[in-house]
Order: structure tokens, then C-alpha cells, then sequence
């Protein structure tokens, strides 16, 4: 993944990642991702964000905020994130608390993406009504946006309601780590957060310029600076032969892990 600047054009290299499930052991699985997160570390890697998927092959992740803790104790530059967590599928008091003890752990490395899922399957299993994600989804982010800055959790709403709950814990940054919103690019512009555009070059060229022309300045995304990321895969083999037939191969097993909840 890389990461433009939305006003300057700066270029910075991250990754993005599911962790997926292979034969190996699932510690061993573990350790290898951060073995690979030390030397992205060490070489100026900008990011690692993680998606947040559950009952499939596609993640053997399911809690971003428990690999991430991990992940922030064996590295010391790269900024680290969910991509995204599915605020509707968290009790909004445990997970305020767990960002901000992600914040805090990583010296202030988080970068904190938001989203309310996709996949019916998953939400159907977590009791979520996808009818009504979205308004769970802007309640909460109400919720934790007066949390960060106020320390207490205070909300009267349809989904959730809190009487001015003293939360103690504040995030390391000021006033709450950077916010990302992938997949709905005018909204994220508006509310002037960061955000993903994907597919072909052209494209995405194309949805850099719609987020600089929308991007607000006035949004909760504002203390922080703008940015669009592009989604690329890569293969990096000795020969152009070995990363067709390494490519070709993976591609394969990622596709029958990506859909195999909507089967």
C-alpha cells in the first residue's frame, strides 16, 4: 500500500494485511508476520494496517488490537492500525479503551481506521443488523470523537446511551490518533479524514483528485494531515518467472479465501 499526501504529494510505502490461514501453526503464523514487521521497521516502511475479518480463512486476525499490541512492542517507527475496526460489532466502552491502550503502547504510533463491515455472513453471526451499521456506526464515532477530548463517554442516542461515564485512560495523541474511513471516499473527504482508493492507476489518480477537491478542513479529521492510499500487490522473487509462478499461486488461495463467506 502506499500513501500520498492529499496536498503535498509526498509518497510513503506501507502494507496492508489479513493474515491469513495456512497449514502452519497459527504462533508460527504469528511470529512470521512480526519478523516481517521488524525489518519493515528497519528499512522506513511508513505503516502496517490490518483488516479486521471473522469465521474465515481470509484472517486468523480476528482481534486487530491483540496482534497490534504485539506488533508495537517488536518495532519503534512504523505507524501501526486497524484497516478497519467494525465499530458495530464492539461494545463502544471496551473498545474506546482498547485504541487508546494501542495509542499509548505504540508511543503514539496508531492509526486509527473505522468502518461498520460488509460481509452479511459475519455480521449475521455477531447479532449485527447491517440495516442499521451506519447508524451505529455515526453514534459511535460521535461517542469517541467527545471521549477523546473530554475523558468521559457521554451520549443519549437510538443504539447507545451513556451518562457521562469517566473513561481515565486518554489516547497519546492530542487529541486522538488519525483517523482513516477506506471505501467511502466523499464521506471521509467531508469529514476531512484519511482514506483508500483502489483499482487501476488511472483510478486512482482519478480518486486523489475528487478527495482533494471535497476534502473539508473542518472536519474531526483536521488535526491531522490528508491523506489517500493506493492498494498494489506485489511479488519480489530472484526472476520475473518465480514471482509469476509465486503470484499466480497465492492469488489462487486468496480468492477461495476472500469469497468463501459469500458462497
Amino acid at each position: 500500500m502506499t500513501t500520498a499526501n492529499a496536498l503535498d504529494a509526498t509518497l510513503d510505502f506501507g502494507l496492508f494485511d489479513w493474515i491469513e490461514w495456512d497449514k502452519s501453526a497459527p504462533s508460527e503464523i504469528f511470529e512470521n508476520r512480526l519478523r516481517m514487521l521488524e525489518y519493515a521497521d528497519r528499512s522506513g516502511f511508513y505503516s502496517y494496517h490490518l483488516a479486521e475479518h471473522h469465521i474465515t480463512p481470509l484472517s486468523v486476525s480476528p482481534s486487530p488490537a491483540v496482534f497490534l499490541a504485539a506488533a508495537a512492542q517488536r518495532t519503534t517507527n512504523l505507524r501501526l492500525g486497524p484497516l478497519v475496526f467494525l465499530l458495530p460489532f464492539y461494545n463502544p466502552i471496551r473498545l474506546y479503551h482498547e485504541i487508546c491502550m494501542l495509542d499509548n503502547l505504540s508511543n503514539g504510533r496508531l492509526d486509527l481506521g473505522v468502518g461498520r463491515g460488509v460481509s452479511p455472513v459475519e455480521a449475521a453471526e455477531f447479532g449485527v443488523d447491517l440495516d442499521i451499521s451506519w447508524e451505529m456506526f455515526n453514534e459511535q464515532m460521535d461517542m469517541f470523537v467527545r471521549g477523546f477530548t473530554t475523558g468521559k463517554l457521554e451520549h443519549q442516542g437510538k443504539h447507545y446511551n451513556y451518562d457521562g461515564i469517566e473513561l481515565w485512560i486518554p489516547p497519546h495523541q492530542k487529541p486522538y490518533p488519525p483517523l482513516w474511513r477506506p471505501g467511502q471516499l466523499e464521506t471521509a473527504a467531508e469529514m476531512g479524514v484519511r482514506t483508500m482508493a483502489a483499482g487501476p492507476l488511472a483510478a486512482v489518480a482519478g480518486s486523489t483528485a475528487r478527495y482533494h477537491e471535497l476534502l473539508r478542513d473542518d472536519g474531526i479529521g483536521r488535526h491531522h494531515s490528508p491523506m489517500i492510499g493506493g492498494l498494489r500487490r506485489l511479488v519480489v522473487a530472484p526472476t520475473d518467472a518465480e514471482a509469476d509462478e509465486i503470484g499466480r499461486r497465492t492469488w489462487v488461495a486468496f480468492t477461495e479465501h476472500l469469497t468463501r463467506l459469500f458462497r
